[in-house]
């Protein structure tokens, strides 16, 4: 079995945290000249995050305390919280070839036992027609580069391949944000999504609309691009925040723009990974 991994930027932007460990598929990271950011070409990173702040509520008002000033009976357990990060590119639910391969995707997937799940290029909602020839017609037009403006009937419920990939993984918390309703995959929301075994606290989405310059001379239209941003509750007292951004593939000049209208957004959200 063999599924096309793209190349994913996954920056770490965690003050106060430490990372321990990382289980990875493809190549050890890369450590950039910052201090605590990252370059990494992995489908899986685990994490184990300090509960550094714990917050306690009294009639004074809300006080945060470190971990190691709070006695042994409010701490609540381990002083480590592990996570499981996993981000891949899910290619409008198909491989290379434009062949359906939901069920090898959610296979793969659900094997790493991901805490958190980053996906780019989701299509939602969205499955496969179920009528067999009406399938193999849709496919044949995006495969030939024909499927902005297909319409077919969209699935409701589970029977989204997004929600379907959340229930088979054990993440009920979906987070979807659409960059476009109509584009090289037909007339379907396409973005990026975040599944989580965590809560949901607060979600944002920023999208980026290419201006026509860019539309010049390229194989591949210049596409909207997004980024989607959310805070998980991790633990009694604790939140982070994780993002996840997809960038063009074939301009230098395109993604420079695309990356300073998205990172403020990560920015203004405090600590982040993305």
């Amino acid at each position: 079995m063999q599924l096309a991994l793209h190349a994913m930027l996954s920056v770490l932007l965690l003050e106060g945290a430490r990372v321990s460990a990382f289980t990875h598929l493809n190549a050890l990271p890369s450590r950039a000249a910052s201090g605590n950011r990252f370059l990494s070409t992995k489908l899986s990173q685990s994490f184990r995050l300090r509960r550094d702040v714990w917050r306690q509520r009294g009639n004074g008002g809300t006080r945060a305390f470190r971990f190691s000033e709070l006695p042994a009976s409010k701490r609540g357990g381990d002083e480590w919280i592990d996570l499981r990060v996993v981000s891949y590119n899910i290619h409008g639910w198909r491989d290379a070839s434009h062949a359906d391969n939901f069920d090898k995707v959610k296979r793969v997937l659900g094997s790493l036992s991901p805490d958190v799940m980053a996906l780019q290029e989701v299509l939602h909602p969205y499955s496969l027609p179920t009528d067999a020839a009406q399938a193999d017609r849709y496919l044949d037009m995006v495969r030939n580069a024909q499927g902005r403006g297909y319409k077919c009937g969209q699935p409701v419920g589970q029977e989204s391949y997004l929600l379907a990939l959340a229930d088979a993984t054990g993440l009920p918390y979906v987070s979807f944000g659409k960059a476009t309703e109509d584009g090289y995959f037909g007339q379907f929301g396409y973005g990026n999504a975040i599944l989580s075994r965590f809560p949901i606290v607060s979600e944002t989405h920023a999208v980026f609309e290419p201006e026509a310059h860019h539309q010049l001379n390229r194989r591949m239209e210049a596409e909207q691009r997004s980024i989607t941003i959310v805070k998980l509750k991790t633990s009694q007292y604790n939140t982070h925040t994780f993002c996840v951004a997809h960038i063009d593939q074939l301009s230098d000049a395109l993604r420079a723009e695309q990356l300073r209208f998205m990172l403020p957004f990560a920015e203004a959200a405090g600590p982040h990974f993305l």
